[in-house]
Formats: C-alpha cells, structure tokens, sequence
C-alpha cells in the first residue's frame, strides 16, 4: 500500500482450511510484494521444538497450544509490518479463537486483509494426498485432517466488510494471484 511516496505498513492474511493452495498463493505475492512472510507451520513447529520436517503430535494442535502459535504469529508479523512496512500470514485462521489470538497479539500494528482461500473439497483431498506421498512437508495436515477441518471450518464472519475477500484456488495459481492482487 503506497501513500504519496510513503509506503504503509500492512498485513494480508492468507487462510483457509488445509491444502486449500495458502502456501502456494503466499509464496508468490510474497516474491511479487517483497514482504516478509510469517507461517504458522513453521511458528508451531519452531514453538514445539521440532525441524520443519517432523510431523508435529497431536498436542501440538490442541486449543491451548494453537492460542499460543496464533498469539506468536500476531506478534511477529506485528513486528514485520512495523519494520518491513508489511508483512503476509500464511495459516488457515479456522476458528475464531484462533483469530481473536492473533488479532489480540497484532494489535492495530497495520490495517489487515484477509484473503480466504477456497476450494472443492475432492479438490483439497487431491491435493492432500499428492503432498503425503512426496516427501516430508512442512504441513502436517494429511487428507484426513483435511476433511474434518472442511467439515469443522467457522466462517471470517467477525471480520469487517471490505477485510476479507475469498480467492479461488481451484484454478491456475496465476488467476488466483491476479484475484488476490485485484483485491
């Protein structure tokens, strides 16, 4: 965001449900916008004390822990937007507590825009299972895991009007991008 020859700090949250395409998108407005990037895959394993590659333990998704992971990526990319004059978040962002944590953390650092990644759910378990058969990925989110979190998803519902746009992702990833920038 430019203002004058000014650039204001900002925060655009990229979310939505496991292998929705986050990553994927997040990668390239990150290359294009030249912001840092915060992502909770790395935040909750880094807070777990795990290598990006281990496969996180069912505690390290419990509510409690979450709280914390979505409270450190508030604070971090509340940092980011400060130093970097904006920074991008890549996490699914599926419940509202989670939200609120984050929001709690981040402050009003910089005007936020959240950016919910959508996609058929044959689509999300495709994409599932093509990522648990190549190798260690940072996501730990297996089809199954994917499936129940379509099934358990709370609508951004909390977020103002003119925050909040949904991107579709089922597409090729240069549309989704052209959707995100259009926003």
């Amino acid at each position: 965001m430019t203002c004058g020859n000014q650039v204001r700090p900002f925060a655009l949250v990229i979310c939505g449900v496991p292998a929705a395409g986050k990553s994927t998108l997040t990668a390239v407005a990150a290359s294009v916008l030249g912001v840092s990037l915060v992502s909770s895959d790395l935040v909750r394993k880094e807070l777990a004390g795990l290598s990006a590659s281990d496969r996180a333990l069912p505690g390290h998704y419990s509510d409690s822990f979450s709280r914390l992971v979505y409270a450190e990526l508030g604070r971090r990319a509340a940092a980011c937007a400060h130093a970097r004059s904006g920074v991008i978040v890549d996490a699914t962002f599926r419940r509202r507590r989670d939200r609120a944590a984050f929001v709690g953390a981040f402050g009003s650092a910089a005007p936020v825009l959240y950016a919910e990644c959508h996609a058929p759910l044959r689509v999300l378990l495709g994409r599932a299972e093509r990522r648990d058969g190549g190798g260690a990925p940072v996501s730990d989110a297996t089809a199954e895991v994917v499936a129940r979190e379509h099934g358990q998803w709370q609508p951004l519902d909390e977020i103002q009007a003119g925050h909040h746009v949904t991107i579709c992702t089922d597409q090729a990833i240069a549309l989704a991008a052209a959707e995100l920038a259009a926003a």
